[in-house]
């Protein structure tokens, strides 16, 4: 078996690692229900957020929800009883999902 020496490599690793940003910090998780969302984004967060159980039903909806930069807001989920949640905000340019846990 031949072998060679590599002596220069002309890929550029960069443009090719997605660059991961959070926009958005739920916490604390795990709760007894209450949520609090904060915006780290630079601009204005919108859209629809969902929240299903995990058998997939709609258990918590706002179709308007607006979070500015920086700005926390919160959704109280106490009614629900413990268990594994998922948040979905679907806006005009991403979806952002989150694993919500709540602990009675």
């Amino acid at each position: 078996m031949d072998y060679f020496e590599l002596t220069e490599f002309g890929f550029d690793c960069d443009t090719f690692v997605p660059k991961i940003i959070r926009l958005l910090s739920v916490y604390p998780n795990p709760s007894q229900g209450v949520f609090l969302l904060k915006n780290l984004n630079e601009a204005k967060l919108s859209g629809k957020l969902s929240v299903y159980s995990s058998k997939g039903n709609i258990v918590y909806r706002d179709c308007n929800f607006i979070l500015q930069p920086n700005q926390t807001d919160k959704i109280d989920l106490s009614h629900l009883g413990s268990g594994s949640y998922y948040l979905c905000i679907v806006s005009v340019d991403e979806v952002i999902r989150e694993r919500l846990v709540i602990v009675k």
